[in-house]
């Protein structure tokens, strides 16, 4: 019998949200129901709540350097390259779990997808509408068809054309979404208190505009794309962040949907 597709769930929020910490948290409790993975800086698989040994990817080494070149950029002009790359092998190392492992669920820092939508704020500086995100989606994803060439969505966002000519845009809308909503002037305190170099976009400014651009596109998934989004005030404990995003993705994407 053919195994159903992994549960992708993508933990959503600025840096300095804490959405790493509780993509690990929520990875390691939804472990106790199948196998999960988690993509992150790492990828993690899990079992019951241990970690298991997995290969590593060509992909992974890869994009590991990448990230590397990304964080030390000195500008968002040379910060955008390098991110969509890691972004792009990232969406690439989803497949590849899903392909070599089959976990029940995939939990994800973050959206290839969706990440790469929000991002345009900062280099456009303004925000696409909601039924313009939802048509990005739908050429992201492969569906360009549904939009059309001539749809004015490639003259709003001229990427989308760079990324239909080169193939790349088979990227993977997730099932469900978590959004840690946190102040950007909090977020960037959480930065610095981590007592390492902050990068180029971690500014309260940067940060402002990637929040709202976030909030954008996760209501156009959640309107257009029937994406179920749970938003969580980020300044609760981890503890009770996870209970509340780990009851929802259960509720939303049980294990047992078969799908």
């Amino acid at each position: 019998q053919r195994r159903p597709p992994p549960r992708l769930v993508a933990i959503m929020g600025i840096d300095g949200s804490g959405k790493s910490t509780l993509s690990r948290t929520v990875a390691e409790r939804l472990s106790h129901v199948g196998l999960v993975a988690r993509i992150g800086d790492q990828i993690e698989l899990l079992r019951d709540g241990e970690q298991l040994p997995m290969q590593m990817f060509v992909a992974e080494r890869l994009r590991e350097m990448i990230g590397r070149q990304a964080k030390t950029a000195a500008s968002l002009k040379l910060y955008k390259i390098p991110k969509l790359a890691e972004l792009l092998l990232r969406n690439h190392l989803a497949s590849e779990i899903a392909r070599w492992y089959a976990p029940v669920y995939i939990v994800t820092d973050g959206s290839p997808l969706l990440n790469i939508l929000a991002w345009s704020v900062l280099y456009k500086g303004s925000l696409l509408d909601s039924t313009a995100c939802a048509k990005a989606m739908a050429v992201l994803s492969g569906r360009w068809r549904e939009v059309g060439r001539r749809d004015p969505v490639f003259a709003q966002f001229p990427e989308l054309a760079f990324f239909e000519r080169l193939k790349l845009g088979r990227l993977t809308l997730p099932r469900a979404a978590v959004f840690l909503d946190v102040e950007p002037e909090i977020a960037c305190g959480r930065i610095l208190d981590r007592g390492e170099p902050t990068q180029v976009h971690e500014t309260p400014e940067s940060l402002s505009r990637l929040r709202d651009s976030y909030r954008l596109v996760l209501e156009a998934a959640e309107q257009h794309r029937q994406v179920p989004v749970c938003r969580i005030a980020g300044t609760a404990s981890v503890a009770a962040i996870a209970v509340e995003a780990v009851r929802f993705i259960q509720e939303t994407v049980p294990a047992g949907d078969g799908a």
